[in-house]
């Protein structure tokens, strides 16, 4: 005579079907990863019984420690997988190339015009990305294509780690490799010289030669984007460094002359 079964058992039927994942209760208490509440489900079974897979990636606990799926889990994503890719009628799985993970996932590239103001093209992070100045490159007023190596790239001027948590902007001048896909050459060289800065900061040198002595003038969006900027400047030894909204900065260095010309 077979055993009963508990009448409130129903794995085969709801969730996710899958019998080897065991019921949890929300946000359980673990230490070093293993289940260590003292809980009883709705008729009074202790989870304890059959602890809850901290370690599984459906896993609601917060604790961390996630890296594992169950040997059910795996045939059944098998499962559907299999059904859906031999199914000529069904067209939910979609591959794309390894392209899209250079396109922003909000924001856009400004292109041309009078505005300074735009959303700045933003990239998911969880990636190691390593950004490039590309300050001599031929102009890009739209981001290179991926396929495109070609273009000049100097050092490193940005990077980011997997573990950095805030959205990344591809700022102008610069290219950039997400190591996880490509380590050979940076990609997406974004060189645009359309855009106005939206201030900025004039420093001269006092002794005609880069040291110390400085006087630092900060400049808005009317003296930095003046026609005649440079033409107004007094003969000496200059930096002018120009800001963007969307956080890049440009550098020039500038040295102003006066040549006499003596004619006969």
């Amino acid at each position: 005579m077979g055993v009963t079964p508990n009448p409130d058992y129903n794995a085969n039927s709801k969730g996710d079907k899958i019998i080897d994942t065991f019921a949890s209760p929300k946000l359980y208490e673990v230490t070093n990863c293993e289940y260590d509440d003292v809980l009883v489900d709705q008729v009074g079974d202790f989870y304890s019984d059959y602890p809850p897979q901290t370690k599984n990636f459906m896993s609601v606990t917060d604790a961390g420690c996630q890296n594992e799926f169950t040997p059910g889990q795996g045939v059944h994503m098998r499962w559907h997988i299999n059904i859906l890719v031999n199914n000529p009628n069904i067209t939910a799985i979609k591959t794309y190339p390894v392209s899209i993970l250079y396109e922003p996932y909000r924001g856009e590239y400004y292109n041309s015009g009078p505005s300074t103001i735009h959303n700045p093209p933003l990239f998911q992070y969880g990636f190691e990305y390593v950004f490039y100045d590309t300050t001599q490159a031929a102009t890009y007023n739209q981001p290179s294509d991926y396929s495109d190596t070609s273009f000049w790239y100097g050092s490193i001027v940005e990077s980011y780690d997997i573990d950095y948590n805030i959205p990344i902007v591809h700022k102008n001048h610069t290219a950039f490799k997400i190591l996880e896909i490509d380590t050979n050459y940076p990609r997406m060289c974004y060189n645009n010289f359309n855009k106005a800065p939206s201030g900025g900061t004039l420093i001269t040198f006092l002794d005609g030669v880069p040291n110390a002595n400085v006087t630092i003038s900060a400049q808005d969006s009317l003296q930095i984007n003046n026609t005649n900027y440079i033409q107004n400047l007094n003969p000496g030894l200059y930096n002018v460094l120009k800001n963007y909204n969307d956080g890049s900065t440009e550098e020039q260095m500038i040295l102003k002359k006066i040549i006499n010309i003596f004619m006969s």
